[in-house]
């Protein structure tokens, strides 16, 4: 499927990258669901029975965690072989996600769905020209009061090619018209051997 939300460069690098690497292979793969994430369900910010939504899931690991947590999963991916991907693992899991193959900016799913969205690492990649469109997205399929999560590259990044740094003003003039901005900083994830040291935003909103 056609991406028309991801700065070109990105979209022509990822869309068969699931095809021609092993997950292990891929720079922004862990192999686990990133420990912000692991805390609001630890905390019990995000409840047992919540409707989540994985915006650019990948093979989906942390949709995968959310289901063998008791939520009620939609994983969506431009990216039809890394759902397939995901699909294996929901038979090993022995749970239950619904993987939607489509555009983050178009994804489907019905008005005020979701209790919580998460945006792993996408709007780093989205053009700028449809920021506001995928703000207006994640509005419309998320509840009144429902928590949007958003974790991206900061400008604390080291310089580089792939997803554009993002400042505090570039996501907070994205998403305030349509949240509000709960929680803000900056965290380091888990190190690779080009990026040691990988400074990102970790960011929480609820749906105005």
């Amino acid at each position: 499927m056609e991406s028309f939300s991801f700065e070109n460069h990105w979209n022509e690098k990822y869309k068969d990258i699931y095809e021609e690497k092993k997950p292990s292979a891929i720079s922004w793969f862990f192999g686990t669901a990133g420990p912000e994430l692991c805390d609001l369900v630890r905390k019990g910010i995000i409840k047992r029975g919540s409707k989540f939504v994985d915006l650019g899931c990948g093979i989906g690991m942390e949709a995968l965690f959310m289901a063998v947590h008791g939520m009620e999963v939609i994983g969506v991916d431009n990216s039809q072989s890394a759902l397939n991907i995901g699909q294996q693992l929901e038979n090993i899991y022995g749970t239950k996600v619904k993987w939607i193959n489509a555009d983050v900016l178009k994804t489907t799913i019905e008005d005020e769905y979701a209790d919580v969205v998460s945006d792993n690492f996408i709007f780093h990649n989205i053009k700028i020209t449809e920021r506001d469109t995928y703000a207006k997205e994640i509005s419309r399929i998320i509840k009144k009061d429902g928590i949007f999560i958003l974790r991206g590259f900061s400008d604390k990044m080291v310089p580089g090619s792939g997803p554009l740094r993002l400042s505090a003003e570039d996501i907070l003039t994205t998403f305030m018209p349509y949240f509000k901005c709960e929680h803000l900083s900056r965290f380091m994830n888990f190190p690779t051997k080009d990026k040691p040291e990988q400074w990102h935003w970790f960011t929480i909103w609820i749906k105005k």
